[in-house]
């Protein structure tokens, strides 16, 4: 199955006016039983971002957090 991927972009600044990105990506396709959470939770350390991965039914569902030039980086690597 290829993979699908939807995505929200938020954008806010924190405590010190720092500006932060959030995505908030579904990727759907054969995500279950692949290793997609772990390999997801390594991306997003390689590149900085903070956040979570769950499994919801027949996606894969995450939220990360970082400045934009992390996010796009994490983006581009799905």
């Amino acid at each position: 199955n290829p993979l699908h991927c939807e995505h929200e972009l938020h954008e806010a600044k924190d405590p010190q006016g720092t500006v932060v990105i959030a995505q908030h990506i579904w990727i759907a396709g054969q995500v279950q039983g692949v290793g997609m959470r772990p390999a997801l939770a390594q991306l997003a350390q390689q590149y900085g971002v903070k956040g979570w991965v769950r499994n919801a039914l027949t996606q894969v569902e995450l939220w990360i957090e970082g400045n934009s030039t992390q996010v796009h980086a994490f983006e581009k690597c799905l």
